[in-house]
């Protein structure tokens, strides 16, 4: 976190493809047969081929390559952030936000993550500072506060309290008369308005600066030597302040962090040569301004976080970044830094793993590099914090990096507008260009991104075969994909724990490897979450994977398939599509019924209250009549060929579409329209087309997969969103949702 004298300087993913051509006819998946309907001109989609850009939004992972405002407001003034947490103060409330409150560090009474601003308390704040797993912050009448990890004393209680979810005042030495505050990782150090500077929580490194690592811990604040304290910074093991133009370092003295000439740990404060203006301490390196506006780093320079230019540089103390006498104000991450110069421009350097360096790449940058051509005003990284996020001078608030939000509006991915098809996993993202070319990014797990290794990807990154195939479909598991080649090969990889790539055995598959039996013939293929169905050109349909709830159509449950098995009821052929939930399946035949199987629980099979459980294709109830199925982890929906949509299962958030959160155990027509021509299920939430190529989305938004700009509100019946398209196949465990928009 960075400082300053006189006050802290606390500064479920879909897809968009967007058409080249508008009036274009939408493409999708290829299918085995036609069913047409005269009537309502709705048809299957052997004739969509309609290429376009990539976007993304909803439940991504909580990576952002590139600024993304934070709400609508614009009255903010100060940010800090900690571990996929960020706290800011807009007309003096606080509010917080992010995946990570498992201490309650959000501080707004419990351990939810919380993906638009919560307000903390009711007071009026003038500083917040975000450390690990805690946060304090001071209040207008100069009190201070702190909530979260209390493991180490580091809110100033006593440790019996583990942990607070919502603000604790501290009140030694006094209740009130503090002035700036900081945390770090497991401690906390304050100034106060008489220049005393008092720190508390763990000590082993000597980080309290107390000339000692006795106590180990303190949860009673105690005085740092020294008086006229006017700012402090702390990083992860140490920490840094100034005595007006005079800056001192103390605590673990690895890599030289301390800005002084030898790696040693100092429990007192430590000078460090030169007059400084403002000081900002990352995980294992620091950074100052001088009194003239110039910018020095020092101490670990690994991904560059140093601005020198190399990679894994260590300063033996203060080193210049460039020759710029324009700096403003400095704040580093846990290992990449952002400054703001006097013009209003910003920029980062260091790592950029997580994007947290904002230039929409994911390549460390070893030197400063401009983020954007808007103005800033402040920028607010925290010492553990792998993004950033920064106030711009209109006073609206942007984050980047592993924020641990989703994105709840179209991001776009590159520049590219030759996107063909995509498919959306688990956070992670395959899509399939228009000369066949596949790409996979996201959050790594298991080899699911295909690209050879284990690491993330926030990129598209090629897919490739030995055999350079080029490919027509894809789908994603929740930790495997598979894909159909032009030349009708199939090919998986990923997370083989139950058999879920098709090879006959449980060894993971950092790269696409072919099925082999049979070999050739395929059209279509769905992944459920463990599992995988496809469709053949003779109108076969083959599963494997996970069979826990019967999901091989087998007429039995239990042993997972390690290769393909042939689903031969009620007869072994006239297969036309399948789609795969998360522990169900449903197909549709050419005799235009869909049957289902596995797991029925909340009905989600369509086959009645009080059915039987269904180990094979069963008939859904009711008459025939439909088109295309598609299923989310728990409910079901279809199209029929008159447009109308039916949905069942499942009922919670409002998923079903029918102004309902009931349970529906038969097919239940969806509200509001009867020209649909697509549909689409996630978890939880479902969108579809009509036949203008307008697009509706429903059911939960608390991961902002519905694209309506916020997490507020499920939706009962669909809402309209602004782009006209189709969705793209989503997987079961997927809180992404697609669109190919035009």
């Amino acid at each position: 976190m960075v400082s300053r004298p006189r006050r802290v300087l606390a500064a479920v993913v879909a897809v968009v493809v967007v058409l080249a051509g508008a009036g274009a006819v939408p493409a999708w998946a290829v299918f085995t047969s036609t069913i047409t309907n005269t009537g309502n001109t709705v048809s299957a989609d052997t004739d969509f081929s309609i290429n376009g850009a990539l976007y993304v939004w909803g439940d991504n992972g909580g990576w952002q390559l590139t600024p993304t405002q934070i709400g609508t407001g614009t009255t903010w003034t100060s940010a800090t952030t900690g571990d996929r947490l960020t706290c800011g103060i807009a007309g003096g409330k606080l509010f917080c936000l992010g995946s990570n409150n498992g201490s309650g560090q959000q501080g707004v009474n419990d351990t939810a993550a919380h993906y638009t601003p919560l307000q903390v308390g009711s007071a009026d704040w003038t500083a917040v500072a975000a450390g690990s797993t805690h946060t304090c912050g001071i209040q207008s009448d100069s009190t201070l506060w702190c909530w979260g990890a209390n493991g180490s004393g580091q809110l100033a209680q006593s440790t019996a309290t583990t942990s607070a979810k919502v603000p604790t005042q501290v009140t030694s030495p006094a209740a009130t008369g503090w002035a700036t505050v900081s945390a770090g990782t497991q401690f906390t150090c304050a100034t106060r308005t008489d220049g005393s500077l008092y720190c508390w929580g763990t000590n082993a490194q000597g980080q309290l600066g107390i000339g000692s690592t006795t106590p180990a811990s303190s949860s009673t604040p105690l005085q740092v030597a020294g008086s006229g304290w006017t700012a402090v910074a702390l990083g992860a093991q140490h920490a840094c302040g100034l005595q007006g133009s005079t800056l001192s370092c103390w605590g673990n003295g690895s890599f030289n962090r301390l800005g002084q000439l030898n790696s040693t740990s100092y429990s007192s404060p430590m000078t460090v040569l030169g007059t400084w203006a403002a000081v900002t301490a990352g995980a294992d390196h620091t950074c100052a301004l001088t009194l003239i506006s110039q910018l020095y780093c020092w101490g670990f320079g690994g991904s560059g976080r140093l601005g020198g230019g190399t990679a894994s540089s260590t300063t033996t103390g203060p080193a210049p970044v460039g020759t710029a006498t324009t700096w403003r104000s400095i704040s580093a991450g846990a290992a990449h830094t952002c400054g703001t110069r006097t013009d209003n421009s910003l920029y980062c350097w260091g790592a950029n793993n997580w994007g947290q360096v904002g230039d929409g790449g994911v390549t460390d940058q070893l030197s400063p590099v401009k983020i954007g051509a808007s103005v800033w005003s402040a920028v607010a990284p925290g010492e553990i914090a792998n993004h950033t996020c920064a106030i711009r001078t209109d006073g609206t608030l942007w984050c980047w990096g592993v924020t641990g939000l989703p994105l709840f509006l179209p991001t776009r991915i590159g520049t590219g507008t030759t996107w063909h098809q995509a498919a959306t996993g688990d956070q992670f993202l395959c899509a399939i260009r228009d000369a066949g070319a596949l790409y996979c990014f996201g959050q790594q797990n298991a080899g699911r991104l295909g690209a050879g290794d284990n690491v993330n990807h926030f990129l598209p990154t090629p897919v490739t075969t030995t055999a350079g195939t080029t490919f027509s479909e894809v789908t994603a598991g929740s930790y495997h994909a598979c894909a159909v080649g032009t030349d009708t090969t199939m090919w998986c990889w990923g997370s083989a724990s139950y058999g879920q790539t098709g090879q006959g055995n449980n060894i993971q598959q950092n790269s696409p490897v072919q099925i082999m039996n049979p070999a050739t013939g395929w059209t279509s293929v769905s992944a459920g979450a463990l599992y995988t169905c496809a469709v053949r050109s003779d109108s076969t349909m083959y599963c494997w994977g996970q069979n826990a709830f019967g999901e091989m159509g087998q007429g039995v449950q239990g042993t997972p398939q390690t290769t393909p098995v042939a689903v031969t009821s009620p007869a072994a052929t006239g297969w036309v599509q399948v789609s795969a939930g998360h522990q169900h399946v449903c197909a549709l035949r050419t005799d235009t019924k869909i049957y289902c199987w596995a797991s029925d629980g909340s009905g989600r099979l369509g086959l009645g209250s009080g059915a039987p459980p269904a180990l094979t294709p069963t008939a859904v109830s009711g008459t025939g009549g439909y088109m295309w199925v598609g299923l989310g982890a728990d409910h079901s929906c279809a199209l029929k060929t008159n447009g109308t949509l039916w949905c069942w299962g499942t009922g919670w958030n409002g998923r079903l579409g029918n102004n309902s959160t009931a349970d529906k155990y038969v097919p239940t027509q969806t509200t509001g329209s009867s020209a649909w021509r697509k549909v689409n299920g996630i978890n939880p939430s479902t969108c579809g087309v009509r036949a203008d190529n307008s697009v509706w989305c429903w059911g939960s938004n608390g991961r902002g997969q519905l694209g309506l700009g916020s997490t507020f509100g499920d939706q009962l019946t669909p809402v309209r969103l602004g782009l006209t398209g189709r969705p793209l196949a989503a997987g079961a465990a997927s809180h992404l949702m697609g669109l190919i928009a035009y």
